[in-house]
């Protein structure tokens, strides 16, 4: 039997993190009946019964919970491997066309250029979307997600740890202090394509009247070009419409 959505990777970490909470709930619950089955003698019975099924349903959480979250790194897997595939897929495209194009070079030499052209800007391509597929599935925050129960740390989240603040619900914005910015400045010489740490400076320096955040903002919008053109986390969209914004209102 499929269990719900096995299938899916979002329904998977949505289940997964559901499944967490409601298991925490029956540990608690059984801490919480065996504490009143040991001061009510009187009722004893009553809930050490109900604390032995308390027990039961977290034991059964936790095996759901191991399931899914098998399933969703299963799922993710895929994933990875069908960006590869495509990738895979684009370059022997290109490898083709090469061919093609060196065995009609007696014929049609003024296209053989056109058709090089062609085939390197397949290949540059390729290169990008492998050198950003991964960058692309990360917010600001160097994570899959901005925050909840699934959290997923990275060596680049780690990073950027403590250089942006949520002023309101759901609302995150860089944190400007002089060790915030030097944070990111250290986090490009470790992770140089993660394109918010350039955002960050060039939000934070061009508030501070600073010149050099022009020079952060062309290298982040650079780099949201290329995560823009596959998938992607909303997050990079946002970045790189109010920096193109900011560097269209400096011109």
């Amino acid at each position: 039997m499929t269990l719900p959505g096995w299938d899916s990777l979002e329904a998977a970490k949505r289940i997964t993190s559901d499944v967490e909470v409601v298991t925490l709930i029956f540990w608690v619950l059984l801490v919480a009946f065996e504490i009143v089955a040991h001061i009510w003698k009187k009722r004893a019975k009553v809930f050490n019964v109900l604390a032995l099924i308390a027990f039961a349903l977290a034991v059964s959480g936790e095996i759901i919970s191991y399931q899914y979250n098998h399933r969703r790194e299963a799922l993710y897997d895929v994933r990875e491997k069908q960006v590869s595939d495509d990738a895979n897929q684009k370059i022997r495209k290109a490898q083709d066309e090469a061919a093609s194009a060196a065995a009609a070079v007696a014929a049609a030499q003024g296209k053989v250029g056109e058709r090089d052209k062609t085939i390197q800007q397949l290949h540059d391509e390729v290169a990008a979307t492998k050198r950003y597929s991964y960058i692309a599935t990360l917010t600001f925050n160097g994570m899959v997600y901005t925050k909840g129960d699934i959290t997923m740390p990275t060596e680049i989240s780690q990073a950027v740890e403590g250089t942006w603040y949520e002023p309101t619900t759901n609302r995150f914005r860089p944190v400007c202090d002089a060790a915030a910015l030097q944070k990111s400045r250290n986090a490009i010489r470790q992770f140089p394509d993660f394109p918010f740490t350039y955002y960050q400076l060039a939000y934070c320096l061009e508030k501070q009247g600073i010149p050099d955040w022009r020079s952060y903002a062309e290298q982040a919008v650079a780099i949201f070009e290329q995560t823009t053109a596959i998938g992607h986390q909303k997050s990079h969209d946002e970045a790189l419409t109010y920096l193109r914004q900011l560097l269209g209102r400096s011109n």
